[in-house]
């Protein structure tokens, strides 16, 4: 007879409670995982197919269900192995044209080492429209400044350029980027401060800097174009400016002149070299530049009197009526030109007359 263990659980006809309960579960998780990765595939699958097909952006975009529901899918294609997605680059391009809902896809590219794709990611994020109260792209923008690739930093500066004053926190990356190795760069980073303009103030010592230092008259340019775009602001590099009036580039110094303009009163240290400029300069554009700059000035100017004076007697007959208003412009100071103004009161040019009958008003003080 055989003989039965005390220690024996006894037979069960079923499952246990348990045992059914993680059962179940685990059904469940299969149906919901498996059914999401069922239509995950489906819609890499019906992207990848829109992507392989030509035509233009917006209908892409709207076969994909329309701006936001398209961000959201490209971005999951561009995660996929490279392998399994050949058509990564007209994925980015279709991001840019998706607005805002792309930025978080695109920055992800730009977090990647293709070069290609971190430019056209660039690109992306340059088009699309600022917010009312932020620049969702800014931040972004002024990161990829520091990617290895100089095309990469050229078109990151570009954009920048373009989204104006609301660019001002990349200002400091831009004013590192004007001594970038690569000449394209530092011409874009130097474009891109003047398209900010006076939000771009905390650049002025770069730019007075290296256009003291700069050897390349284009670059050159493009940094007095920048600081007259600042304005006042940059009276800092005043200084470097006067020494720009010295060179034989005659097209840095009608740069120049025009930067000094924009700065105004500010300028009045360079009164000197303007004279030198109002006089000797072959240009006849940069001695018309010069005489204008010296009115903005003002008072401070009156030791340009005896050379406007002169001027008035010039053969040009718009430096005679830049002179006079000039004159002007240096008001009760410039009283020693009275005569001469009195005299250009019958001049045959009616500018040169009415730019002296208002310089007289005005020294003798009136309004």
């Amino acid at each position: 007879m055989e003989k039965t263990s005390a220690h024996k659980p006894p037979a069960s006809d079923g499952l246990s409670t348990r045992a059914i309960l993680v059962i179940t579960g685990a059904v469940v998780l299969l149906c919901v995982f498996g059914l999401r990765a069922g239509l995950f595939i489906g819609a890499m699958r019906e992207t990848h197919a829109v992507l392989g097909r030509s035509g233009l952006p917006k209908d892409a975009i709207r076969k994909l269900g329309g701006n936001g529901r398209a961000a959201h899918r490209l971005g999951a294609y561009l995660r996929l192995p490279e392998r399994a997605a050949p058509y990564r680059m007209r994925a980015v391009r279709l991001l840019g044209r998706c607005g805002a809902p792309a930025v978080p896809a695109l920055c992800r590219v730009l977090d990647g080492e293709d070069p290609g794709l971190c430019r056209e990611a660039v690109r992306g994020l340059g088009i699309i429209e600022s917010g009312r109260d932020e620049d969702p792209v800014v931040p972004p923008l002024t990161k990829a400044l520091d990617n290895p690739d100089p095309r990469v930093r050229m078109a990151a500066a570009t954009y920048l350029g373009y989204r104006g004053e609301a660019a001002q926190e990349a200002v400091p990356r831009l004013a590192r980027l004007i001594e970038d190795p690569d000449e394209k760069v530092r011409l874009r980073a130097v474009r891109a401060l003047r398209d900010i303009g006076p939000a771009a103030v905390e650049a002025v010592p770069a730019l007075g800097h290296c256009l003291d230092e700069e050897t390349n008259s284009l670059m050159q340019r493009a940094m007095a174009d920048a600081l007259a775009e600042i304005g006042p602001g940059a009276a800092t590099a005043v200084p470097a400016l006067m020494r720009a009036l010295e060179t034989g580039d005659v097209f840095l110094r009608d740069r120049a002149l025009y930067a000094l303009r924009r700065i105004g009163p500010a300028a009045a240290g360079t009164v000197p070299a303007l004279i030198r400029v109002l006089q000797e300069d072959k240009d006849m554009g940069n001695r018309m530049g010069a005489a204008i700059v010296l009115g903005v000035i003002g008072p401070e100017a009156h030791a340009a009197t005896p050379s406007l004076a002169q001027a008035l007697l010039s053969e040009d007959g718009v430096l005679r009526a830049f002179a006079a208003e000039a004159l002007g412009g240096i008001g009760p100071a410039a009283g020693r030109a009275i005569p001469a103004l009195e005299r250009a009161l019958e001049d045959e040019n009616p500018h040169v007359r009415i730019a002296a009958l208002g310089a007289l008003k005005r020294i003798r003080g009136g309004r």
